[in-house]
């Protein structure tokens, strides 16, 4: 009986030093400091670490193909983007402005590259009636593109485009004023500022420049109509949302850019009267203008539904603010 005693004993003792080294293990777990959450780099995961999976945004051709969809199959958003193009050139001519049929395919250019435009065309001018010009053209500029917004918010809401729509995308205005402020001092200061590098790396700066602006400043509009925020508030979830993505917006802004400055133009030059200063453009150089401003139209409807894609993601984090 001893024996048997002492047996069981001793095939209990592995099962205590086992249970101990587990009790020993679990407590130095607890004790363990968690590890520190990644950081984004610089620009939120722009240049740094990006976040892995799939983008909170989507996918890029997701985004473009919706919006050529929602623009092409809505009407009245067709119908105010081009009495817009019609509209901002008959006020050039009649002015007296010397431009020429390529300045269709720019002319519907989202915020802040159009208002960058509007000022080399005001420049033309030149002198009060220049300023005056460059003034009306800016917040002409801001009423479009706010209607234009709020029609295609309405489309991606899932309603037709309606009047209703677009008195709603009137309360944008004055942050899409203000995005053009910005972004027209920023090309203007940053455009002298990379004078000194040459021509070739100035020529990139500007294309990197005009890239950042969209990916800082593009959301602003969409997030104006779909929420009643203050301006700063506004900025900063537009970086905010950009940085969801970090990279890939990057690079559907410069898609976008590329697409503008470089590939529309590049097929218009097919059009032999694209060059020529004229007021009266030809019907294919009016026709290659139309299918610019829808290809514009449909980036500025691909931001919003990438933005109403990312508002779920920020809806229950606090704007940042800096602590004083």
């Amino acid at each position: 009986m001893m024996a048997k005693k002492r047996s069981k004993g001793k095939a209990r003792r592995p099962l205590q030093s086992r249970a101990a080294s587990a009790s020993a293990s679990a407590s130095a777990t607890a004790r363990r400091p968690p590890e520190a959450r990644s950081r984004p780099g610089l620009f939120g995961g722009l240049f740094g670490r990006g976040a892995t999976g799939p983008s909170p945004l989507g996918r890029i051709t997701t985004a473009l193909g919706r919006g050529f969809v929602v623009v092409g199959g809505s009407w009245p958003i067709l119908l105010v983007s081009f009495l817009a193009l019609f509209g901002e050139w008959a006020v050039l001519i009649a002015l007296g402005t010397r431009t020429t049929p390529r300045f269709l395919v720019t002319s519907m250019a989202l915020p802040p590259i159009g208002s960058a435009i509007d000022y080399q065309s005001a420049q033309a001018l030149g002198g009060t009636a220049g300023i005056v010009l460059g003034f009306a053209l800016l917040v002409a500029r801001a009423l479009v593109v706010a209607v234009l917004v709020g029609l295609i918010v309405g489309v991606l809401e899932g309603r037709r485009a309606s009047l209703r729509d677009a008195r709603r995308g009137l309360r944008a205005i004055p942050f899409i004023v203000a995005v053009n402020v910005v972004g027209l001092s920023g090309l203007l200061v940053g455009g002298s500022l990379l004078q000194v590098l040459g021509y070739g790396l100035q020529f990139l700066g500007n294309v990197m420049l005009i890239t950042a602006l969209l990916y800082f400043l593009g959301f602003v509009p969409a997030i104006a109509i779909r929420e009643r925020r203050g301006l700063m508030d506004t900025l900063r979830r537009s970086r905010a949302a950009a940085s969801l993505a970090g990279g890939q917006q990057f690079t559907f802004c410069l898609l976008y850019v590329v697409a503008l400055l470089f590939v529309l133009p590049l097929v218009g030059t097919v059009n032999e009267s694209a060059g020529l200063i004229t007021a009266n453009p030809s019907v294919s150089a009016w026709l290659y203008g139309m299918v610019a401003t829808y290809v514009n139209v449909s980036f500025l409807a691909a931001l919003c539904y990438r933005w109403m894609a990312a508002e779920p993601h920020l809806a229950t984090q606090p704007v940042r603010r800096r602590s004083r």
